[in-house]
């Protein structure tokens, strides 16, 4: 399970309302978007599930690391991610409104300059109190600060089974998925060519 602490990150400029069935009941539902929450190499590994994934989208032979792939602004995900706990902090009194059981949605990885990776994403909830409404209207476009822990991944083909982000036991192997083949067969191609360079002629 990947626990992201406290960081910056900023709320989009427009939180979309919609209703979601509830059984036969109505009920309110948000569209939150989180720009600019900033990862770590080892976070992103555990957010895709490839241990190799930091090294495939940078260049490590420069200092800071460089995005490797300079001409892609951002990488989207297909699948979303249930179960989450998100808790957002706002203003000077970095109030608290902490969002239970959501889902994490259109998530997209911008790796920057310096080796961080910038996400975005939509919180997609559906609280029963909204008394939190008017603060978190207040912050649209602005700076705040997030907490978040990541539930299971939701695939949006069902083609294969969920799969938790969480640590393996002594022997065991992730399940890779989709994006994980591509960056690992990407992470083979650079060490290739890195051996090749680095061969006597």
């Amino acid at each position: 399970m990947l626990t992201l602490t406290t960081r910056p990150c900023k709320i989009g400029p427009s939180i979309n309302t919609r209703t979601e069935k509830h059984g036969d009941e109505d009920v309110t539902a948000l569209d939150i978007p989180i720009e600019s929450v900033m990862l770590d190499a080892n976070e992103l590994n555990v957010l895709l599930g490839e241990p190799h994934a930091h090294n495939a989208l940078f260049n490590g032979g420069t200092s800071p690391p460089e995005p490797l792939l300079r001409m892609i602004r951002a990488l989207k995900l297909k699948d979303k991610f249930e179960d989450c706990t998100v808790t957002l902090l706002l203003g000077l009194n970095l109030e608290r409104i902490e969002l239970a059981n959501v889902k994490l949605a259109k998530v997209e990885l911008e790796p920057c300059v310096g080796g961080l990776t910038a996400a975005s994403f939509a919180i997609q909830c559906a609280p029963r109190d909204l008394q939190f409404a008017p603060l978190l209207l207040s912050f649209m476009n602005h700076e705040a600060d997030i907490e978040l822990v990541l539930g299971k991944r939701a695939d949006a083909s069902k083609a294969q089974p969920e799969l938790p982000l969480s640590t393996f036991g002594e022997g065991e192997e992730p399940e890779m998925s989709g994006i994980g083949r591509q960056i690992q067969n990407a992470a083979r191609k650079r060490r290739r060519r890195d051996n090749d360079a680095q061969a006597p002629h």
